[in-house]
């Protein structure tokens, strides 16, 4: 005669078994889902997304597509980029601003220039290689889409506010210009960041109607 306790036992491993087997079959399925949709198109639909969830993607296709030699780049770039929600290359964009308008003195000289260093080194832009310019198309097109949620840029580009409003359209113009012209040009740096200047500007030019007028006047300001 079997013992009720051990009956019972049996029982519950054997529902928790089931249940076992019940998650591995749907997550097998989910995983099959992904490969599906997602890495056919490997890495376009990769970089056509945004945000740190990236990286989760990557690591399923690292798991998927194991000898994809471009694979470790994209996981250096990326765990250089962000830092769990946070976007290391939009805060280095928001400290190069800052930088430019900093005022700078025989005092705060060298800390200056070790700063614009670090905030561009952040960027990546002294290892232009094809993975990193990838990421800088993704990140060009992250920088356009915040400001373009704005209401009054929208009105602006759509013709539907004021003088005032319009100016408001060339302010990403005129920014994109100083983080990559007039900042890395003070340390004579220009040349180095050259390629990431190029692709941030043509994503603003693909994004934004007008946009290569946009920035010629904000050349002439």
């Amino acid at each position: 005669m079997i013992c009720p306790v051990f009956r019972k036992e049996c029982r519950a491993f054997s529902v928790l078994l089931s249940s076992s087997y019940l998650c591995y079959i749907l997550f097998m399925k989910y995983r099959t889902e992904i490969d599906e949709s997602l890495f056919e198109h490997w890495p376009d639909a990769f970089y056509a997304r945004e945000g740190a969830q990236r990286l989760d993607l990557l690591k399923a296709h690292m798991e998927h597509m194991p000898e994809d030699p471009e694979d470790k780049r994209r996981m250096e770039i990326l765990k250089g980029r962000y830092d769990r929600d946070r976007d290391r290359y939009l805060l280095a964009w928001m400290m190069l601003k800052v930088l430019a308008e900093e005022p700078v003195t025989f005092l705060n000289r060298r800390k200056h220039e070790k700063d614009i260093r670090e905030n561009l080194g952040m960027l990546g832009v002294f290892e232009p290689d094809d993975c990193q310019k990838k990421e800088w198309e993704n990140f060009g097109r992250t920088l356009v889409k915040k400001y373009a949620d704005s209401p009054s840029f929208r009105a602006a580009l759509f013709g539907m506010g004021s003088v005032g409003d319009r100016n408001t359209a060339l302010r990403l113009a005129h920014e994109i210009l100083t983080v990559t012209e007039k900042v890395p040009s003070s340390l004579r740096l220009k040349e180095e960041v050259l390629p990431f200047a190029e692709i941030v500007k043509e994503q603003f030019i693909a994004l934004i109607p007008e946009g290569e007028d946009l920035l010629r006047e904000a050349y002439s300001r």
